[in-house]
């Protein structure tokens, strides 16, 4: 089995995949010692790339206690995890006892290379695996964008479960440049610019929630 020595993950969930060149200082980087590469088809990758999945039993158990960590983590090594590659894109995926995918890391840029310069000495196997569910994740989206949209989903979640009229009609007459008084209207139009493709509303009514938080906290 080969590995790969002395890298950066940024592991997350599935549809939190960030590229390297998203990655922020306040993420949760883990360093590790070392990790197996596995090499795979290109069908194969582009599969397990985007969903969620559970690998076989016998690739799974291969993995057990092979990626080490460097000694100031609490535990030193992760009991299922592999780095899998196509020869032209390279994905660290953590599993549970289960085969069952739970995390994923893309890797920086040199990392990856080098990655690939070991798999040229590597024969590509075949794995098993169950594809249980496509995740709908927007690659055309920056980390940035991602969060605004789900902050902006949270954020009127929240305005409706708290029924919180006040800051409603505040963004609605903002936004519209008139008033009204029904909640459930209010609320179905402004929530209509948030299912539409990503653009500059977006960033607008982001800021114009950030604008409300300021205005109710001096107001304090």
């Amino acid at each position: 089995m080969k590995y790969i020595y002395d890298i950066l993950l940024n592991w997350s969930d599935e549809t939190n995949v960030y590229e390297f060149f998203e990655w922020q200082t306040g993420d949760d980087l883990e360093h590790i010692k070392k990790i197996p590469i596995l090499r795979i088809g290109v069908n194969d990758f582009k599969k397990i790339h985007i969903s969620d999945f559970i690998l076989s039993h016998d690739i799974c158990n291969s993995l057990y206690q092979k990626t080490e960590l460097f000694n100031n983590k609490v535990g030193k090594s992760i009991d299922y995890a592999c780095i899998f590659t196509d020869g032209l894109r390279a994905i660290a995926i953590e599993f549970d006892k289960n085969g069952n995918s739970i995390y994923k890391s893309h890797l920086l840029l040199d990392e990856e290379e080098e990655v690939l310069d070991i798999m040229n000495k590597m024969a590509e196997i075949k794995i098993k695996y169950k594809i249980l569910k496509k995740k709908k994740r927007n690659i055309f989206l920056t980390r940035y964008e991602r969060d605004i949209k789900k902050y902006l989903v949270n954020e009127f979640n929240n305005i409706y479960n708290t029924r919180n009229v006040n800051k409603l009609k505040y963004l609605y007459y903002e936004w519209y440049n008139t008033t009204c008084d029904d909640f459930d209207l209010m609320f179905n139009r402004i929530k209509k610019i948030l299912s539409r493709e990503w653009n500059g509303k977006h960033i607008n009514l982001y800021n114009l929630i950030k604008l409300s938080d300021i205005k109710k906290i001096k107001k304090l």
